[in-house]
């Protein structure tokens, strides 16, 4: 199902396939593959953010000069548009499809919202 979802989005335009023009096995022996490819690829399209949690990735990314955020920033933005009306209950949603952030970190975000 997901490769006819990918193909059915790559068709209509919504995904679009992109080379890398840089190798990542030096990047892979810190970070996740898929990680070190997203910063790669944020480099070479001069991406306004990329969006990255985990902190390794976060920190190599930053060294690379690629601009980050978070899904919680992402959120605290979403609830301030108007696109979301409740931050909390996203993460609520999250949480129960396993997505981890540290109770501090949530609190933060929680905070940033005004929740």
């Amino acid at each position: 199902m997901r490769a006819s979802s990918s193909a059915a989005a790559i068709a209509e335009g919504w995904l679009t396939v992109v080379e890398l023009s840089a190798d990542s096995t030096d990047l892979k022996r810190l970070i996740d593959p898929g990680e070190a490819e997203a910063i790669l690829l944020a480099g070479q399209i001069a991406c306004r953010f990329l969006l990255i949690d985990e902190r390794r990735g976060r920190a190599v990314a930053r060294r690379r000069g690629v601009p980050v955020v978070g899904t919680g920033g992402l959120l605290v933005v979403a609830k301030e548009r108007g696109a979301i009306g409740s931050v909390r209950e996203v993460l609520a949603e999250l949480a129960g499809q396993g997505y981890r952030l540290a109770p501090a970190l949530l609190e933060e975000i929680r905070r940033l919202a005004g929740e």
